[in-house]
């Protein structure tokens, strides 16, 4: 089992045992597994999947780090520990805003004449977490 903990500027978000975690990562979308190797994650933006008791849930993330951690005493435990700069979930999203932030990173995109590779990867990732919560 993992435990997973969200925790975003305004303090935790979930805290919970699961049986796995997808996560968006700059690089594509990764899975944490019970004895995966230790890590340390840059965050994208998307959906941030895990199933507990085998049902599958969702919560909606933009930014920040995964850590995933094991248990030394016991292999098969570990922790993933998101610090994420923001989150929605399913039951509580904000199209309005994620239509905005869209809006706004794609503006931002269109007007550069020089874009640096970290602003970049933050108009992307603004694009894929709002386009997550648009497509939920």
């Amino acid at each position: 089992m993992l435990q997973l903990e969200v925790i975003t500027p305004n303090g935790s978000v979930l805290n919970a045992e699961v049986e796995q975690v997808t996560a968006p990562g700059v690089e594509g979308e990764f899975q944490v597994l019970p004895a995966h190797l230790p890590a340390l994650v840059i965050l994208g933006g998307g959906v941030l999947g895990y199933s507990v008791k085998g049902e599958q849930k969702a919560l909606y993330l933009r930014g920040g780090v995964v850590e995933v951690s094991q248990n030394a005493e016991n292999i098969g435990e570990g922790r993933v520990l998101i610090l994420a700069e923001e989150t929605q979930t399913p039951e509580k999203l904000d199209k309005e805003r994620a239509q905005t932030l869209k809006d706004s990173a794609e503006k931002s995109l269109q007007s550069a004449d020089y874009v640096t590779d970290a602003k970049l990867a933050r108009i992307r990732q603004d694009i894929d977490f709002a386009e997550a919560v648009l497509g939920a």
